[in-house]
């Protein structure tokens, strides 16, 4: 298995622009809004981990503590 490394796009640490919308009832739930959002929300220890497969890893549990943690 062949691992290589990835660069992720936060690599410089610069959030995403999330865009603006005319309507907030529809076009703040499109995916290009809540995308960038939920991009932005993710630490950036874990954006820059710099390999795929361990920022899946971390991400899944940085999600389900999250969801999980009272």
């Amino acid at each position: 298995m062949v691992h290589t490394k990835v660069a992720l796009r936060s690599s410089g640490s610069h959030p995403l622009v999330v865009p603006r919308t005319r309507t907030v009832v529809y076009g703040d739930k499109g995916f290009l809004s809540v995308a960038a959002g939920l991009w932005n929300k993710i630490p950036n220890d874990i954006k820059d981990c710099g390999n795929l497969n361990t920022f899946k890893t971390h991400l899944k549990t940085y999600l389900f503590t999250m969801a999980y943690d009272d």
